[in-house]
């Protein structure tokens, strides 16, 4: 009798060491179900709803020709009482639990020796045999099943059922100071569909790595003790024999005096020493390369790390310091330099690159050397062993250059010119000295005559002299009072084909006949469009200069013109296609009405071919354009983008729609790249109709939110939430299948859920409930709460 209804069945008596699952095959005329309901080796109730109503008093009845497979299992039995079994008087009687669990007696005698009882007579009190399946996945650990209380040592051979692959596993539990602890002795690999085992909130538990559930099955030798601290099975954890000796590769190690191939994506070799301990000792590291090794002095090449932070290069012995000897090069983890030691040799020993004296850098070559740097806080130095310096090419300094003994002595060139006397003058075609007060080189020329002939004046230097065309400099002066400096053939005008500069007696100008350059070719100076001015470079062109009377000009074949640092104007700016509209600034601000601020008095129009245009800000917003009720206090709907952070990446969707959050899904019409909807509803159209139509099509998503009219094949045990019923219309559904050996578990997000039976009566009501049979089930929200058929 329970809850004042009859119940007829069999009661079965197990121990938990042999079975914990009992198998019926008969056939009946009811739907068997099971029930373990009382533990009669503990004298404890496993349910105590369910014992607490049991009566063997009054309503249990007998009866007399109750059969299982043609097999009599109950005739003419009536129940004992507990003395009847705690004396072994009247042992064929029927026994409660409760009395079963009293004592030793005769019941339990003879459940002992046909192996139901808490012990088998043939069998030691200190060892148990156990085996056992398991279900399991990564998100499913199993604890040790009906794990006896004095178990102290558990050596376990395990296998994966349903896979090709090796899968075996023998691995330990075992206590240490009262403790749990897991021990792997062998195994295939601990990743995927192996069997493995773990200490689970201080509990022995059984593990997989796989996403799907496979059949685990287990064989285990459990060692009993209550006191103490015996592990027979350590041997197997600790000892290898001849015959089951690892291999270096089954160790994670490699086998001694072989090459060391990693051959993997992202291969790297790390030696990693403690951050604990002494620096030259148990926190250094290094490798050793060459006929030496590491200890001896010799040729090995080492790469040492010291736990100071530095590390070294070199070559020679190593000492106790775990430096080399003939160390080359030094680095440090805090910085980016290298130390050289001593000097660096490019391609062989003939050229080398030191440091000199003062910390200059010397660079040394088998004929001297020059050191370069400053010396001292006066001069960059430039000094060499070798009587003098060689430029293969011009030297142009932007300075001046001085010589002497005290290094003060102006060099001259063509902006500082010797006088006559300091040059000497010398007389034609010989060398020329002049030494007096004032000495002067003066061509002096007829001032009548010819302006190309006897008025012209000139010096010619060079190869080419004055008639030839070639490589000479001309400085020639013309009777019109013209001078020229230039190069090439000096033909009868007496002016260089290829003058380059122009002076006039009466002007203190220069002209230079076509483009200046600065040091290279890069940078030209010369006459722009206009008389304007042209500074032309690789990357373009700019023109300065006034190009009409109404302007100065600075025009560029650029996009743009860039300044790096502020521009200042003393007057003001302007800026538009016809150069006359005023920039607004600080102290020109423009008024509401010319950018049309406030309220605008009638509709307003952008210029053609020109939008609005608003940016989002970097965090949840969205932009667009709102509208507001008369009294401008309520927001009525609006148009906009909204984004989570400010790019489209940060699900990102246009919207249109009303109230004061238009942009909500169930609010108005909202589209993005992933989504159409209308009022929270999917908006079927030609790139999605085809899938919708497909009644039968399954979803498979890993997604634990279920939408509403949807069709999902669920693949794991969730939980899976249904949709929210705010708004939602009676009539709503969602379609469920799911694969074998799962039990998913179906939650609620505000209504409950009834469950029902093929008859339609709800037998189960809550917020959620587990999905076990294996046949599709159809959740349906009937306006005020879910059902499911």
């Amino acid at each position: 009798m329970y809850n004042g209804k009859k119940y007829g069945g069999v009661e079965f008596y197990f121990s938990a060491s042999e079975h914990n699952n009992v198998t019926c095959n008969g056939v009946g005329t009811f739907t068997p179900f099971g029930l373990d309901y009382f533990d009669t080796q503990n004298n404890a109730a496993l349910n105590d709803e369910v014992a607490d109503s049991l009566d063997y008093d009054s309503s249990i009845i007998f009866e007399n020709n109750m059969a299982l497979n043609g097999s009599n299992i109950l005739t003419d039995k009536r129940l004992c009482e507990d003395d009847d079994v705690i004396t072994g008087e009247n042992a064929d009687l029927v026994v409660t639990p409760k009395a079963a669990a009293a004592g030793d007696n005769k019941v339990r005698e003879e459940m002992a020796l046909h192996g139901v009882g808490s012990r088998v007579s043939h069998q030691s009190a200190h060892f148990l045999t156990r085996s056992f399946d398991l279900a399991m996945n990564a998100n499913t650990p199993r604890e040790f099943p009906d794990l006896p209380s004095d178990a102290s040592d558990i050596l376990i051979f395990g296998m994966t059922q349903g896979t090709y692959t090796d899968t075996n596993l023998v691995a330990r539990f075992y206590k240490q100071n009262g403790e749990w602890q897991s021990q792997h002795i062998y195994t295939n690999d601990l990743v995927s569909n192996r069997p493995s085992v773990s200490i689970i909130n201080g509990t022995p538990h059984f593990i997989s790595f796989h996403s799907s559930n496979y059949i685990y099955g287990f064989y285990c030798q459990i060692a009993l003790q209550t006191y103490g601290r015996a592990k027979p099975f350590e041997f197997y954890a600790n000892a290898y024999t001849s015959y089951n000796k690892p291999a270096p590769s089954e160790i994670g190690a490699l086998a001694e005096n072989t090459d060391i191939t990693i051959n993997k994506n992202n291969p790297w070799l790390t030696l990693d020493s403690p951050t604990t301990g002494t620096e030259i000792n148990e926190q250094a590291a290094g490798i050793s390369m060459g006929e030496s090794g590491r200890e001896s002095g010799g040729a090995s090449f080492h790469l040492s790390y010291i736990g100071n932070g530095y590390s070294y290069i070199g070559m020679g012995s190593l000492g106790s310091d775990n430096i080399p000897d003939n160390w080359a090069m030094q680095m440090h983890y805090q910085s980016n330099w290298v130390k050289f030691r001593s000097s660096i040799h490019l391609a062989d020993s003939n050229t080398q690159l030191a440091k000199g004296n003062n910390n200059t850098l010397k660079v040394q070559t088998n004929l001297g050397y020059v050191e370069i740097g400053p010396h001292n806080t006066d001069f960059c130095h430039f000094y060499t062993s070798l009587p003098a310096y060689f430029f293969s090419a011009s030297a142009h300094f932007r300075g001046e250059i001085y010589a002497g003994a005290d290094y003060k002595q102006r060099v001259y060139h063509t902006g500082n010119k010797p006088t006559p006397s300091e040059i000497g003058a010398v007389a034609e075609n010989t060398d020329i000295t002049i030494t007096k007060n004032n000495p002067w080189l003066t061509l002096d020329s007829a001032n009548a005559g010819s302006d190309n002939s006897e008025q012209a004046a000139g010096i010619s230097l060079g190869e080419s002299g004055r008639t030839n065309v070639g490589a000479s400099l001309h400085l020639s002066y013309i009777g019109n009072g013209y001078s020229y400096i230039g190069m090439g053939g000096l033909g009868e005008d007496n002016i260089p084909d290829n003058w380059t500069m122009q002076m006039h007696y009466q002007n203190n100008w220069v002209r230079f006949r076509s483009s200046i350059y600065l040091q290279d070719s890069g940078t030209q100076l010369s006459k722009g469009d206009h008389d304007s001015v042209k500074i032309l470079t690789n990357s373009g062109a700019l023109h300065i200069g006034s190009r009409n009377p109404s302007f100065c000009h600075y025009v560029t074949d650029r996009p743009s013109h860039w300044f790096n640092t502020n521009v200042k104007v003393s007057g003001e700016l302007y800026a538009g296609a016809d150069n006359n509209q005023r920039v607004y600034h600080t102290g020109n601000k423009p008024s509401a009405a010319e950018v049309t601020g406030g309220t605008f008095p009638d509709d307003v129009f952008a210029s053609q071919a020109r939008s609005w245009n608003c940016s989002l800000a970097s965090a949840q917003n969205a932009v667009g354009l709102q509208v507001w009720s008369h009294t401008k206090q309520q927001r009525v709907g609006g148009i906009g983008v909204y984004s989570n952070n400010g790019t489209e990446s940060g699900n990102a969707f246009a919207y249109i729609g009303l109230g004061e959050s238009p942009w909500n899904r169930t609010d108005g019409l909202r589209v993005s790249r992933q989504e159409f909807t209308y009022l929270g509803q999917n908006v079927y159209h030609s790139g999605n109709i085809v899938s919708a139509l497909q009644t039968e099509r399954r979803s498979s998503s890993s997604s634990n939110q279920l939408n509403a009219h949807e069709k999902r094949y669920l693949t794991s045990e969730g939980p899976f939430t249904l949709p929210a019923t705010t708004g939602l219309a009676a009539g709503t559904t969602v379609s469920l299948n799911k694969c074998n050996g799962i039990w998913p578990v179906i939650k609620t997000a505000d209504a409950q859920i009834h469950v029902s039976k093929r008859n339609g009566r709800a037998v189960q009501t809550g917020n959620e409930f587990m999905y076990k049979a294996n046949r599709e089930i159809l959740v349906v929200f009937n306006g005020t709460h879910w059902e499911v058929q």
